[in-house]
């Protein structure tokens, strides 16, 4: 399954490990909506698979709501959840999108190369002319893509996000964001600042 899922993300440039050597960024011809100004846009990819590559995305999430490392502290669903993921993975139960939507953000152009635990975070929904609202979610980042997890219990329609949510239907749109206008580079960064103030040999800012 994760061997599967690796092929697709790297055949389709979802993740930096499947550009050539010399792309530094996406041409306008990977998008399907855009990019705008900023370089933000959409890929719309045909997942004729939809209901494997959401159980290997379930699977990540399983494993690391499942772990007991630490870097892995902040991946947590309840526990009935976490059954519920472990038998739709080996199959014991008809797949569900509705269990653990997902969405997808890909970072169009490369950045420092880096690994992060997953993070609980909110993230707003819906568009700038409805209500504002929220959603928890867990946040993984790898090799250029973010993977956006909607644990249960929710307090919104899945469906509002339209295409941009994986679900039966073949088609699945990928907001693309550049690097450098990306929440990643800010939570990388921050990271960098962190290690410098808590490395041993730093010195105290002078005012």
């Amino acid at each position: 399954m994760d061997d599967w899922l690796i092929n697709y993300l790297r055949t389709h440039k979802l993740v930096w490990s499947g550009w050539d050597k010399e792309e530094r960024r996406l041409s306008s011809e990977h998008f399907d909506v855009g990019p705008d100004p900023t370089g933000r846009g959409i890929r719309i990819f045909n997942i004729k698979d939809a209901e494997l590559f959401g159980r290997a995305l379930m699977s990540i999430v399983w494993r690391t709501c499942a772990s007991q490392l630490p870097d892995m502290a902040e991946a947590r669903v309840k526990a009935s959840t976490l059954r519920r993921m472990r038998a739709t993975i080996l199959s014991q139960r008809q797949y569900d999108y509705n269990l653990m939507p997902f969405t997808l953000v890909q970072l169009t152009s490369k950045g420092d190369i880096h690994n992060h635990s997953p993070i609980l975070m909110r993230r707003p929904i819906g568009s700038a002319n409805r209500e504002s609202k929220s959603a928890t979610i867990i946040r993984y980042y790898f090799d250029g893509l973010v993977i956006h997890a909607f644990p249960p219990p929710r307090r919104f329609d899945p469906s509002e996000f339209g295409g941009l949510i994986l679900s039966e239907k073949p088609l699945l749109g990928v907001i693309g964001v550049p690097f450098e206008e990306s929440l990643q580079k800010d939570i990388l960064n921050e990271a960098v600042m962190l290690s410098m103030l808590n490395h041993p040999d730093a010195k105290p800012f002078k005012s």
